[in-house]
């Protein structure tokens, strides 16, 4: 028996109403427990944090241009970065793992933890931009030890090789 070609083409059309609903359900699910996850841990506020110390870093800059920090500051909208982030917990976590998390948070334990990630997370900064700072420091000792403390002269050009004799005294050309 074989099947019309409108039906067939109605099944397919159902199929792609219906998967990406479930599939978007699934999504809104996931996602609303990554909000709730970074609402827990204080991560909505990461943008504020983000904004604050970027501030920071371009007013101690000797070529700070105030017009320019107090539009970034009116043009900035720290929900962006929130809004950037769930993508990212999308691809990375499954909505169990994201459960599971949001759960963890809830307890003694996960407050706990929160409460500490700011000290930890601003020391781990320290840390690193030491840690640059040293490795920076030596690396650009290595390289000046390294090179001579005055430009070498450049190498004598040796001179080019003598062309060889013709053989047989004929010259090769015209006749």
């Amino acid at each position: 028996m074989r099947v019309p070609a409108g039906w067939m083409i109605a099944v397919a059309l159902m199929n792609v109403a219906i998967v990406p609903s479930s599939a978007r359900a699934d999504d809104e699910s996931k996602e609303a427990l990554i909000h709730e996850m970074l609402e827990l841990t204080g991560a909505g506020a990461l943008g504020h944090q983000v904004l604050s110390s970027m501030l920071a870093s371009f007013a101690s800059s000797p070529n700070a241009n105030p017009a320019l920090l107090e539009k970034v500051k009116e043009l900035a909208r720290p929900e962006e970065l929130l809004a950037m982030m769930i993508p990212i917990y999308m691809e990375h976590f499954d909505e169990a793992t994201l459960a599971a998390a949001t759960r963890f948070y809830k307890t003694p334990e996960g407050k706990k933890l929160i409460e500490g990630m700011p000290a930890i997370t601003a020391a781990a900064m320290d840390a690193g931009r030491e840690w640059g700072e040293q490795l920076a420091t030596d690396a650009i000792a290595a390289i000046a030890g390294e090179q001579p403390s005055a430009p070498a002269a450049p190498p004598a050009a040796e001179p080019a090789p003598a062309p060889e004799p013709a053989k047989g005294g004929k010259k090769k050309g015209r006749k």
